[in-house]
């Protein structure tokens, strides 16, 4: 063990008490000098970043403002319808040069265009009518011809389709030989679109901005990125690499503070940029523009001055326990050196060099203690030398005993130990032999078997005494050829080892797979010894994964191929078709009615009926073609290799003939039908995505013709699909944007004339449609969900409304609003309607709900309930365009029915139409039989309200009286005076 003497422990006490609080002081010193300097780099590039961001946003909105008041005026408009008729005569033509000019005056007096490359008016056929530049862009069309995939083409593209501003990416433009970037604004005159006013930018502006480094350093950097597919770009030069904007891009796995920026986050820290080099950065995202901005510096030059002060502070901490630590030295050798003398001596007189004396002659107490020592050692050295000889003496006899038993112990316990390793390696062989779960045979060089273990025994059923003796072969199952064995035994004859899968028999007879291994033993001449099979039973292995298999790709509930392997299918199908030149029918078949079953019957029925229905489906095609299951009631089939039209035809026919027949449910009789979209490989498409999408299309035009018929996919379906979806995405912007109004027509009470109610009636206020009705939209609301929001705004305000109503009307009005059939079967908050009347203090019998005839025949328990719900609350209750829907009179019977509005359809032809007036009497009489009272709508003519009245009608709605109007109109209306009828 080292010793810690007594100099050193001076020396550690000196540097404990004197260097270590150095050490912490200057640690912490260090630490937060670094901190400090950090903070105020990181807010520097915070400071930088919003800057760099502000700027950016203020460039493309002061543009994108002025486009937008450019495209409003007045010149602009005047502009365009000018400069189209002159700009056919040619653009060199003085009249065209002059209008041109004038316009381009006009620009240059407004607004501040400082950052604009070209200013570009285009039709709307997508032709450049005028430039400021004339570049080679005048006069070309943008939607054909080597300009229709530019930035240019797409913006105006786009703004011409949502008839709104919009903005591009930044991308080469070939016209102006630079990058560039364009915002554009539709000319609009009132609803008429008259072209679209384009600006470009210029990239220098931007070039600007980023090539600012003022406060960066050596290697800060400003880096502006987009998207470009599955690529970040670089928008503007670099500092660092000299590339031209565009034509760097980055793959969008690289972890850099970039990639950061595209995804919409705003951060700062320590991050590894697009070099591999570690840099401090903040990075944030630029919407508008849709770029993300990174400001950067080298973390090598941030820190270099904590690293500067770092190794200074070092450096004056070294020399300061260099100094301590040689006066602490040098005090402790001058008191340890005497010690040390007399400590040596001492130790080589113990190690047996007795002569050894020490010659420290010091007046004091050391000095005594060295003439006692040497004293004791002159006994010690006269004592050993006796000692020596007799124990010489001994060691002679002791030696030559020792060398005759030495031999033959080693010989012995060689023997020994050998032994016990041979039975331990047997015994262990035997051991693992016994307790392999897997199956063992061995053969002798003929192949004989001479041994199996027990889990051969239980795998294959055949005892001991049954397979020794006998070749392995002795249970094949007959499932390989003579081939596959041959092949089998000259790869272990070559190789000395086979492995694979095998099917053998068991002792019952039954056939099953193993994995089965052979190899070959050989002596040390290469002579074969024996042949050893060892195998796995995997019939377990093989079903788990066939199990596996078909739940990936076959429906539980019908076993049809599921959705994955129809596309699976189908892409087979296609590339057969392309290499063969033939054609593929697609049908997808939808079940007309199934919901209503299945509310009504319950789904266990309802999974019957899919059942059935997928053996019918299979029933009417060939072996060849694929009947698959989509999902809830919806189905397809593929039929491969057409000639004819005819021929698919006869396929949906059949198919729609067998889905009319009734179903057996239980104990019930169940009916559907089927509609049955088509498309036709390559006709109506290329790829499976596009023909499933306008099959789909196709089948929902078969259900709008009347359902239970099939129908052929065209284009005009998808355009209607287009124009379906943008209208969607308009209606949800719309609800996001309160877009929508409510009017109200009067109801007035025969008997005295006055307006008793008022039916609340929604329109749609469109930026660019104007004014839009519900049946324009109400449809499309409750297919796509928005139906829940359009029906609270709807009753929210009409509630706020009559309460408004109620402090200037000196009696009672009553509102009737309607109720949509998913509003009550989905989930509409009438609890939370019935809260609303309490906190308005007013009765809710002053609200009519409107619903259809369709919603109380609903057998869904649910609706029911809710219908009733709303009913004891107090809220009343009308049928909607009574005689127009399934007029099952029943429902009258279960319900407490308040209302009934006589559809217009009854209204329209009153005066002329003897059947009508008397279904219009019949009704009435029967609703007052029954203590309803009756509303009729639509009411247009004297001549038919004159009938109304004779017929005892109570409450008459139209044009006769009023057209529906805002609020204010309406109340304006109540103080107007009756007309006299």
């Amino acid at each position: 063990m080292m010793r810690f003497g007594i100099s050193n422990r001076l020396w550690l006490a000196t540097a404990l008490v004197a260097v270590l609080p150095l050490i912490v002081l200057q640690q912490a010193l260090t630490a937060y000098v670094g901190k400090v300097m950090h903070e105020s780099i990181v807010d520097h590039l915070k400071l930088i970043a919003r800057s760099k961001m502000a700027q950016i946003e203020e460039l493309i909105g002061v543009q994108q403002k002025n486009i937008q008041i450019l495209a409003q005026m007045r010149g602009t408009r005047n502009a365009l319808k000018e400069i189209d008729p002159l700009f056919r005569k040619g653009t060199n033509a003085p009249a065209y040069r002059l209008a041109r000019q004038r316009y381009l005056d006009m620009i240059d007096n407004i607004g501040n265009f400082e950052s604009v490359h070209d200013v570009f008016l285009i039709d709307t056929s997508g032709e450049v009518l005028l430039t400021h530049m004339e570049e080679h862009d005048l006069g070309a069309s943008l939607f054909s011809g080597p300009l229709s995939n530019t930035p240019l083409s797409k913006v105006v593209h786009e703004a011409l389709y949502t008839l709104g501003t919009s903005f591009s990416d930044y991308a080469w433009y070939a016209p102006s030989a630079a990058e560039a970037a364009f915002i554009a604004t539709p000319v609009m005159e009132g609803s008429h679109l008259l072209g679209v006013l384009v600006v470009q930018i210029s990239q220098r502006s931007v070039n600007k901005l980023t090539g600012d480094y003022s406060g960066l350093g050596e290697t800060g950097e400003i880096v502006i990125v987009e998207r470009a597919g599955d690529d970040t770009v670089v928008v503007a030069p670099l500092r660092n690499v000299q590339a031209k904007p565009l034509q760097m891009k980055f793959s969008r796995n690289i972890d850099v503070p970039m990639h950061l920026a595209l995804d919409g986050e705003t951060g700062v820290g320590i991050r590894t940029d697009y070099r591999g080099k570690e840099v401090l950065a903040a990075w944030s995202y630029l919407p508008r523009a849709g770029w993300g901005i990174v400001v950067k510096i080298d973390t090598d030059e941030v820190f270099k001055p904590v690293r500067r002060m770092q190794q200074w502070s070092v450096g004056v901490l070294i020399a300061l326990l260099a100094l301590t630590g040689a006066v602490a030295l040098w005090l402790g050798r001058s008191i340890a050196l005497p010690v040390n003398v007399l400590t040596r001596v001492s130790g080589e007189i113990a190690a047996g060099n007795l002569d050894k004396r020490i010659s420290y002659a010091g007046n004091d107490e050391l000095g005594d203690l060295a003439g006692s020592f040497n004293r004791m050692a002159d006994s010690l050295e006269q004592t050993q030398n006796a000692l020596l000889d007799e124990r010489q003496h001994l060691e002679d006899t002791v030696q030559q005993r020792t060398i005759e038993l030495e031999s033959t112990n080693v010989h012995l316990l060689q023997e020994i130990a050998d032994h016990k390793v041979a039975k331990a390696e047997v015994l262990l062989a035997q051991t693992v032999y016994q307790s392999m779960t897997q199956g063992v045979m061995v053969t002798d060089s003929k192949r004989n078997i001479i041994s199996v273990n027990p889990a051969f025994i239980k795998i294959t059923g055949f005892g001991s005494a049954e397979v020794i003796g006998r070749k392995p072969g002795f249970n094949r199952s007959g499932y390989h050829d003579a081939a596959f064995y041959s092949e089998m035994w000259q790869a272990i004859s070559e190789d000395g080892h086979w492995e694979g899968e095998i099917w053998d028999r068991r002792k019952d007879g039954e056939s099953f797979p193993q994995w089965l291994a052979i190899s070959v033993v050989r002596d040390e001449q290469g002579a074969v010894l024996h042949y050893i099979g060892v195998f796995s039973d995997i019939t377990e292995q093989k079903k788990s994964q066939e199990k596996i298999h078909y739940q990936a790709n076959y429906d539980e509930l019908t076993h049809l191929p599921n959705r994955r392997l129809f596309y699976d299918r189908m892409e087979q199908d296609i590339r057969k078709a392309h290499r063969d030149s033939t054609q593929i029918a697609l049908l997808f078949i939808d079940l007309d009615n199934f919901k209503e079953i299945n509310d009504t019957l319950g789904h266990e029925q309802g999974d019957q009926l899919l059942r059935e229905t997928a053996q019918r489906l299979r029933a009417c095609v060939r072996e060849t073609d694929t009947v698959a299951r989509l999902g809830g009631d919806e189905f397809t089939v593929i039929l491969p290799d057409v000639q004819t039209s005819s021929e698919v035809e006869g396929v949906a026919q059949k198919i729609i003939q067998s889905l009319i027949l009734p179903f057996t449910l239980g104990d019930n009789k169940g009916y559907v039908s089927a509609s049955v979209g088509i498309t036709i490989y390559p006709l109506d498409g290329d790829n499976y995505k596009t023909l499933l999408k306008n099959a789909d299309q196709a089948m929902y035009e078969a259900k709008r013709l009347g359902k239970n018929r099939f129908s052929y996919f065209t284009s005009a379906m998808q355009q209607a699909s287009q124009e379906r979806m943008l209208l969607s995405n308009e209606l949800r912007m719309a609800v996001q944007q309160g877009q929508f109004e409510m009017y109200f027509q009067p109801v007035h009470d025969f008997s005295t004339g006055e307006v008793v109610k008022a039916e609340a009636l929604i329109r749609w206020r469109h930026p660019q449609r104007g004014l839009v009705g519900p049946a324009t939209f109400i449809t499309l609301a409750e297919e796509v969900g928005l139906i829940g929001e359009i029906g609270e705004f709807a009753f929210a305000s009409s509630v706020q409304q009559l309460q408004a109503w109620m402090e200037k009307v000196p009696y009672p009005m009553t509102v009737a609003i309607n109720l949509s059939p998913r509003q009550i079967s989905g989930q509409a908050n009438f609890e939370g309607w019935i809260d609303t009347m309490r906190a308005t203090g007013m009765a809710t019998d002053l609200v009519t709900l409107e619903i259809t005839e369709g919603s109380l025949l609903e057998e869904n328990l649910s609706v029911q309930r809710k219908l009733r719900r709303l009913r004891e609350a107090g809220f009343k209750i009308a049928i909607d365009d009574f005689g127009t829907g399934y007029s099952s009179l029943s429902y009258l019977k279960k319900f407490d029915i308040d209302f009934l509005k006589i559809d217009q359809s009854f209204i329209r032809d009153l005066a002329t139409d003897p059947n009508d007036r008397a279904l219009v009497e019949a009704i009435i009489v029967m609703a007052h039989k029954l203590g309803i009272e009756v509303i009729a709508e639509g009411c247009e003519t004297a001549a038919q309200h004159n009938v109304l009245v004779q017929a005892g009608c109570d409450f008459i709605q139209g044009y006769f009286y009023a057209r529906p109007m805002p609020s204010q109109d309406f109340i304006r209306y109540l103080g107007m005076p009756r007309r006299d009828i």
